[in-house]
């Protein structure tokens, strides 16, 4: 989806700017826990994550950027992999459960002792083996999520992501219950979300997991809210080139604009601007607005 950024008054792509498409699950039939996740939502100084449209790109104007990018793009995660977590259908508890075979959001229900319901790419749920990682832990094919967590990809690495029935299920203000998960076939479950992660792109911080940076994204339709999330990062900092997001480190996004190529920009609070020698904090807006979670608005260092 375009998205129209405009930086310190010209038009840029900054950064990871898509809108929330989802992330495909690894797990399937029967079989094996993955690891899903992607920023579905429109992002930005983070990078990679699974989800997004490409980035964002300029919607024309005299002056104005070419997007870079952006991070993602691809619509969802495949991650490689998996856990094998002794998948099986629910047990007794399923006669007392309120969902069928079992439910995805804690409270969790319908999976015998021990076992965690997840989602798979077929649209069914199984029970898997529950482990002791936290929301937002690095998790992998022998570390397991607490029930009402799931095992997702970050690019290299991947976390535990909680699932959601709303907003009230996450932690605000940047979490909202906005990423969707795809089946196989690329399409939305409409019963499965994920809460984005609560995290500030100027400091990264809420993203502990090495290979992650905090980004922004916006909601696709509706009250088209922001939202922060943590998706792949990269190395180059403030001048590195870059093709996306996913190429810049944390606290950084990917620009293009005419003069100077594509390049990571730190991302900066304009209530307390912090920017790299003979930078100044300029204005970001997407479609008009500020991009503001809580009583933070952000702006990128031009």
């Amino acid at each position: 989806m375009l998205r129209r950024v405009t930086v310190g008054g010209a038009i840029v792509a900054f950064g990871w700017i898509g809108c929330a498409k989802g992330v495909e699950p690894l797990l399937e039939e029967g079989g094996e826990d993955a690891t899903t996740s992607g920023a579905g939502g429109t992002t930005s100084t983070g990078s990679g994550g699974a989800g997004g449209s490409g980035g964002a790109t300029a919607a024309g104007g005299q002056g104005g950027a070419t997007a870079a990018g952006g991070a993602g793009g691809s619509g969802g995660a495949t991650g490689q992999g998996g856990q094998d977590g002794g998948a099986e259908d629910a047990g007794a508890d399923a006669a007392a459960c309120s969902e069928s075979p079992c439910k995805l959001v804690s409270p969790q229900c319908g999976c015998p002792a021990n076992k965690a319901c997840v989602a798979t790419n077929l649209g069914t749920r199984s029970c898997i083996k529950e482990g002791q990682i936290g929301w937002g832990g690095k998790c992998g094919p022998v570390d397991y999520c607490e029930a009402g967590l799931q095992c997702l990809p970050k690019g290299v690495t991947s976390t535990c992501m909680k699932h959601c029935a709303s907003d009230v299920d996450c932690q605000g203000p940047g979490g909202l219950c906005a990423l969707p998960m795809l089946d196989k076939n690329g399409n939305e479950l409409a019963s499965v979300r994920f809460c984005t992660e609560n995290c500030d792109p100027a400091t990264n911080t809420g993203c502990p997991v090495a290979g992650t940076g905090c980004g922004i994204g916006q909601e696709d339709s509706g009250q088209m809210r922001f939202f922060s999330i943590c998706v792949q990062s990269g190395k180059a900092t403030q001048g590195g080139a870059c093709q996306s997001s996913k190429d810049c480190a944390p606290t950084y996004g990917c620009v293009s604009s005419q003069g100077m190529g594509s390049q990571c920009t730190k991302w900066c609070d304009q209530g307390s601007p912090k920017c790299p020698g003979g930078t100044f904090c300029q204005p970001v807006q997407i479609n008009g607005q500020d991009i503001t979670l809580g009583n933070t608005t952000y702006g990128a260092c031009l």
